[in-house]
């Protein structure tokens, strides 16, 4: 009785799954770097209007500051 024997991939099916590995990989990268960039405002906003601008600038010093807070009570 003879076992089954498993064909090996073949190198263009090699190929193509490194292709879409990569676009699969890179796709998710750059989404996590447009979320993070979001997160963190480090994209300027267009003029829209002073309000909002000053609203982005609190939130920013108010993360800043919970952070701050954060690290003095954990190295106290």
């Amino acid at each position: 009785m003879s076992e089954p024997v498993a064909k090996a991939p073949t190198d263009r099916a090699i190929e193509q799954n490194l292709r879409s590995l990569r676009h699969l990989v890179n796709t998710n990268l750059d989404d996590i770097e447009r979320r993070n960039e979001a997160l963190l405002f480090r994209c300027p906003l267009a003029p829209v209007s002073c309000k909002l601008n000053t609203a982005v600038s609190n939130v920013k010093v108010g993360n800043y500051l919970v952070i701050f807070e954060t690290s003095e009570l954990t190295t106290t």
